[in-house]
């Protein structure tokens, strides 16, 4: 799509789930509040570690979110609809 900025970055340390996560992320370019973000979406569809989470607050380094399962780290972190697919080959 023209004129979309796409989130691609890392998050190195691990993430826990919970409410209200903060995440460091290696940059914050493109990440604001209500944008969703594809954590470890690298991992194959059904692979229980992939999933959407949801900017709720940022700050200059970091931004909270509410997430579901634990990341070891590090792990990807994306809103490009192409990395996903090319990753798993689909």
């Amino acid at each position: 799509m023209p004129g979309q900025h796409y989130v691609n970055t890392w998050i190195q340390a691990p993430t826990s789930p919970g409410s209200d996560i903060v995440i460091t992320p290696d940059s914050m370019l493109y990440i604001g509040v209500g944008r969703p973000l594809t954590i470890d979406g690298q991992n194959p569809p059904g692979s229980g570690t992939g999933e959407q989470i949801t900017v709720k607050t940022i700050t200059s380094t970091t931004f909270t979110a509410d997430v579901v399962h634990p990341h070891a780290g590090p792990s990807y972190c994306t809103n490009d609809p192409t990395h996903s697919s090319a990753m798993w080959g689909t």
